[in-house]
């Protein structure tokens, strides 16, 4: 029997920590196999531990390209710094990892989304947003709580977690809340010494936030100085931050509704052939215990 109707994967972050856990597995490196082979772990260990009907999972569009690169230029930008005392090209790796996934992922029952100038993100809220069964989203990213704040059928399923992997549902308005403190590993700055404990508070008091947004500490850094921007940050913010405010929700969920009548596939030697056509090492020897628990997706 089934624990959820329906799993979501973040597909460039389960690519990412699966090229990172092989990368500072130094017993892994060395039997030279390919990082694929862990994200195929990876996956087969979910549908193992949550037993959904279903598997899907979603991709970004090109980051420069995303609407809300649109909206704020430094939105993500940071990232492209990161990462470049690797001794492998990251960029080229995880480009690699994603191609060998939409293939080998789309012959073993599961359903891949991707829209131009989307992000992973809105589609997972658009396929939340009209599934109204159990559902589990997978991914590290802290941002999909907002989604467990707002949907009771939604859970999140957060793999680097120590302890408890199913997240706590918030009890505060993340969004609100990320729009007046920022959110740094988005790149998003917020108002000046407003932190965690004053966000959450003004989340849960409108009239807090109001009176706050009027007042001389309305402050932010603007090119390293003080400047008062009342309340324009935080509706700048949150129009980047709320998933709900997407321009383009109606058309996704429409999107989703089509995807998810397209019939599934299963064709484990067309897998074999990928294999060795893109020369996966690794993969043939792990393919036939992992691919049987993709076998009863629907």
């Amino acid at each position: 029997m089934s624990d959820y109707s329906h799993v979501c994967i973040d597909g460039k972050n389960a690519i990412y920590r699966a090229v990172f856990a092989g990368y500072y597995d130094t017993k892994f490196r060395k039997t030279g196999y390919d990082y694929f082979v862990i994200l195929l772990r990876f996956l087969n260990n979910y549908i193992s531990l949550l037993k959904p009907e279903s598997v899907n999972i979603f991709w970004d569009s090109p980051r420069s390209k995303t609407w809300r690169r649109q909206l704020m230029s430094e939105y993500k930008a940071h990232r492209k710094d990161k990462n470049k005392e690797l001794d492998i090209d990251i960029s080229k790796e995880i480009a690699r990892q994603t191609k060998l996934a939409i293939m080998v992922f789309g012959n073993l029952n599961c359903r891949q989304y991707v829209v131009d100038r989307m992000e992973a993100d809105d589609l997972i809220y658009s396929f939340c947003s009209i599934n109204e069964q159990k559902t589990a989203i997978v991914s590290s990213d802290q941002d999909f709580r907002q989604i467990t704040h707002k949907m009771d059928h939604v859970f999140l399923y957060n793999p680097l977690a120590k302890t408890q992997q199913i997240e706590p549902r918030p009890q505060h308005n993340i969004v609100v809340a990320k729009s007046l403190m920022g959110d740094k590993s988005d790149n998003i700055s917020g108002y000046y010494n407003v932190g965690p404990k004053k966000s959450e508070r003004m989340s849960k008091c409108p009239k807090l936030r109001t009176e706050f947004l009027k007042s001389d500490k309305a402050i932010a850094l603007v090119d390293g100085k003080k400047v008062w921007v009342g309340d324009s940050v935080f509706k700048k913010n949150r129009r980047i931050i709320d998933l709900s405010w997407c321009p383009e929700l109606a058309s996704n969920c429409e999107y989703i509704e089509e995807k998810q009548q397209h019939p599934l596939k299963y064709d484990v030697k067309r897998i074999e052939r990928l294999a060795r056509d893109y020369k996966v090492r690794g993969l043939l020897a792990d393919l036939s215990r992992h691919a049987k628990n993709f076998e009863t997706m629907s």
